[in-house]
């Protein structure tokens, strides 16, 4: 069984903090990127190298920043256009995940690594990454059989 969304990451009493770095959120004529990256400056230096207009909606520091992008792929799964772009195609769900994206802190890895899993239950991504666990499939094939983007699911 693949890792399930650890809750204790939540508490007081998660494991000792390792990993750190930023989780970022970009906007490119509607469509968003979710990555990840420990030097956020030089990130997005070379993401305007190849989209030059890119809209920076955030750049929040995170503990275990590897596992939670990861996370925040799953949850998006249905969005999934391309590798780490999503596209909501107008759903109401867009504000909602932008707006609660925009709440973590720009500084404390801590908090935002506490608040991370009521964000993912919160918005409802925890469905997907529990169905995700449950089947066994590499994130790659989960994000493109559970896309509505048909191009995506051709690739």
């Amino acid at each position: 069984m693949k890792d399930v969304f650890d809750i204790a990451l939540a508490t007081e009493a998660f494991p000792s903090p390792s990993d750190p770095g930023y989780i970022y959120l970009l906007k490119d004529r509607g469509r968003y990127k979710v990555g990840r990256t420990k030097s956020p400056d030089q990130r997005l230096r070379v993401a305007r190298t190849w989209i030059p207009d890119i809209e920076e909606i955030g750049m929040k520091p995170f503990w275990f920043h590897s596992k939670l992008e990861s996370y925040l792929h799953v949850g998006l799964a249905m969005f999934s256009y391309k590798g780490e772009w999503f596209d909501f195609e107008g759903d109401d769900f867009e504000e909602q995940f932008v707006d609660e994206f925009k709440f973590f802190t720009d500084e404390n890895p801590i908090q935002n690594t506490r608040s991370f899993v009521y964000f993912v239950n919160g918005t409802g991504m925890n469905e997907l990454t529990l169905e995700w666990s449950s089947q066994g499939s590499s994130k790659r094939q989960f994000l493109r059989e559970t896309s509505f983007h048909s191009s995506y699911r051709q690739d």
